[in-house]
């Protein structure tokens, strides 16, 4: 009986990677709806495979489905033990965010790439980035804000001088 568990339960580990495979040939041939299909069944074999997880990630990444990119990533980031992987599930999730001009959650991203593989040269040049672009965000709110105020200033100028 404790051989037949095993057996299914090695069967099944050879599933979820047997699909990976197939999913990353797909992948590399830029078949990514293809390569969707296979990630996403190797996670209903092994819903805790974070390889599984990231390459899901990073084919909805591929199609342009930030939100599901991230969702697979951030599953990526709780099943995965290795620091190298890990680090590059948080590099991939900045690069979403940076994408969608949310540099706050990018700079946090890129940040734990970091704690996990301080060596990693790309997420390091891309907080640096994400900081710059914060930065410059932020002082075009500040100036948005700025005209809005003189302009609603203005405004009431005009109102109280014709009122007169």
């Amino acid at each position: 009986m404790l051989c037949l568990a095993f057996a299914i339960l090695t069967a099944t580990a050879q599933t979820d990677r047997q699909y990976i495979r197939r999913g990353n040939a797909a992948f590399a041939t830029k078949k990514y709806g293809v390569a969707e299909v296979n990630f996403r069944k190797a996670l209903a074999a092994n819903a805790h495979n974070a390889i599984a997880a990231y390459n899901l990630g990073c084919a909805m990444q591929a199609q342009h489905k930030d939100s599901l990119a991230l969702q697979n990533y951030t599953l990526a980031t709780k099943n995965e033990t290795n620091k190298a992987r890990l680090s590059s599930a948080f590099h991939n999730m900045g690069t979403v965010y940076q994408a969608k001009k949310n540099y706050q959650k990018a700079i946090e991203a890129y940040k734990n790439a970091l704690r996990n593989n301080p060596h990693h040269a790309n997420a390091r040049y891309n907080l640096t980035q994400c900081m710059h672009l914060l930065k410059k965000q932020q002082q075009q709110q500040r100036q948005q804000r700025k005209l809005q105020e003189h302009v609603l200033v203005v405004q009431l100028h005009k109102e109280a001088t014709t009122l007169q």
